[in-house]
């Protein structure tokens, strides 16, 4: 989190406000300092579905930023939130230079799929 501590441009974020909408390309990752995230996705039907909640320290847009693929969710802010943003080339930049920070990124993507694998067990569950 560190290093994103120096080159996130941190701002206070409303709840509400969307960050980046399923579909889009992505600007760059999201930081979340404080506060909340909404995560959904349109399921085939297109009806919109929850995915998840992300709460600090995640970085939110992560994966689709490092595959340079679009949005696979979108990103609503829940409660009031602090957030630092990273934009795509500022990451790309840091990552060439920095090439110990993957291992970081890899940490961060792991705990994002284990996220979303606990939620698929809590379904499972509820069924």
């Amino acid at each position: 989190m560190e290093t994103f501590d120096n080159i996130a441009h941190i701002e206070a974020w409303p709840a509400g406000n969307v960050i980046f909408r399923e579909g889009e390309q992505p600007r760059g990752v999201f930081v979340l300092y404080e506060g909340s995230v909404d995560l959904e996705f349109s399921a085939r039907n297109g009806a919109k579905k929850a995915l998840r909640t992300a709460n600090p320290p995640e970085i939110v847009g992560l994966i689709d930023a490092v595959a340079n693929t679009p949005h696979t969710c979108t990103a609503t802010i829940r409660t009031e939130s602090k957030i630092g943003f990273v934009s795509i080339e500022e990451l790309r930049r840091q990552l060439d230079e920095s090439p110990a920070l993957w291992l970081t990124i890899a940490k961060y993507l792991s705990a994002d799929v284990e996220s979303c694998w606990a939620e698929m067990r809590t379904l499972a569950v509820a069924r």
